[in-house]
C-alpha cells in the first residue's frame, strides 16, 4: 500500500457515503443512527484533515519547483476549514450565554420547564448545569394539554440523551471538511426522531400531532427568536418524515448486520487516521535513527 493510497483512502470514503446518507435511516434505528452518523463524521474529519496536512508536509520536503505552491494551498484549505471551526465555536459560546439566563430563570422549577411570555410559538432545550426546557406562552395557549406533554418529553428527551454534543461535533467535522456538509442534516434528523420516540409513550398519535402542529404554529418564526444552544430544528421535508414515522409502528430492533458493517467501517476509517498520523510524524518529524523513506515507502 503506498503513502498516496493511505491519504487519499478517507477522501475516497468520506465521497462514496455521501451517496448512502440518505438511506441509513432505513438501516439504523434513532438511537443507533444518531451515534454512528457522529462518530463517522468525527473520524472521517480528522482522518482526511490528517491526510492534507501529512501532503501537504511531503510536498513541502519534496525537492520539486511545485512543492512550495502545493505544500501552500493545502495549507490554506486547512487555515479556511480550522477559521470556519472557530467561527462556529464563538457562535456556540454566545448561545449559550444567551441560554444562561434561561438556566437562571429556571432554578427550581418543578419539572425543570420554564414558561416565558411570548406571543411566538415555541419551545426548545437549553443544556448545562441547570439544564431546563422552555416554552413561550404562545405555544401553551394554541396546544391541548396531551400535545404539550408530548413536546415536553420531546424536549427533555434532547437534553437527557445530550444531543446537542453530537449536533455540534458534526457541525465542526463538516468545517474541517466540506464534503461532510451532507452528514449535518442527518444527525439532526436521528436527534430529533430519537426525541419523537421519547415523546410518543404512552401515545404515538398524540405525538404525531404535536409535532405537526408545533412545525405549522413556529413555521412563521424568526430564526433569530430564542437562539440558543439546545436548539435543534430540521427543515418541513424532515417534519413531514417524523410525523410519519410516528405514525407508523415503533421501530424494532437494530439490525445486526448493520452495527456489524458500521463498526468495520469506522474502525477503517481510524486505522487510515492512525496510518496518516505515523506518516506524518515519520515524514516531518522523525525519530532518531529511524529513516522516514522507510516508514514512507
Amino acid at each position: 500500500m503506498t503513502v498516496w493510497a493511505v491519504l487519499a483512502g478517507s477522501w475516497c470514503l468520506a465521497g462514496a457515503l455521501v451517496v448512502a446518507l440518505p438511506r441509513l435511516d432505513v438501516l439504523f434505528t434513532p438511537f443507533w443512527l444518531l451515534r454512528v452518523t457522529a462518530v463517522g463524521a468525527v473520524l472521517l474529519a480528522g482522518a482526511t484533515t490528517t491526510a492534507v496536512l501529512t501532503a501537504a508536509g511531503i510536498a513541502a520536503t519534496a525537492h520539486h519547483p511545485l512543492g512550495r505552491a502545493v505544500a501552500a494551498g493545502l495549507g490554506v484549505a486547512i487555515g479556511t476549514g480550522a477559521c470556519r471551526a472557530v467561527r462556529h465555536g464563538v457562535r456556540v459560546r454566545a448561545s449559550w450565554r444567551r441560554g444562561a439566563l434561561f438556566r437562571r430563570a429556571g432554578r427550581g422549577r418543578p419539572g425543570a420547564v420554564l414558561t416565558v411570555e411570548d406571543e411566538w410559538p415555541a419551545a426548545f432545550a437549553v443544556p448545562g448545569r441547570g439544564a431546563v426546557v422552555v416554552l413561550t406562552t404562545g405555544l401553551r395557549e394554541a396546544l391541548p394539554d396531551d400535545e404539550l406533554a408530548a413536546v415536553i418529553r420531546h424536549e427533555r428527551a434532547h437534553l437527557r440523551c445530550r444531543h446537542h454534543l453530537y449536533i455540534h461535533a458534526v457541525e465542526v467535522a463538516a468545517c474541517l471538511n466540506p464534503l461532510l456538509a451532507g452528514w449535518r442534516p442527518v444527525v439532526r434528523y436521528a436527534a430529533e426522531r430519537q426525541a419523537d420516540e421519547s415523546a410518543a409513550h404512552p401515545d404515538r398519535a398524540v405525538a404525531a400531532r404535536a409535532v405537526a402542529r408545533a412545525a405549522m404554529l413556529t413555521a412563521r418564526r424568526s430564526s433569530s427568536r430564542h437562539d440558543t444552544v439546545g436548539r435543534i430544528d430540521g427543515g418541513c421535508q424532515d417534519v413531514v418524515r417524523r410525523v410519519e414515522a410516528l405514525r407508523a409502528a415503533a421501530p424494532g430492533r437494530q439490525r445486526s448486520w448493520a452495527l456489524v458493517a458500521a463498526f468495520a467501517v469506522i474502525v477503517g476509517v481510524a486505522a487510515d487516521l492512525g496510518m496518516s498520523a505515523d506518516i506524518a510524524q515519520d515524514r516531518i518529524a522523525p525519530e532518531a535513527g529511524e529513516a522516514a523513506s522507510v516508514v514512507v515507502g
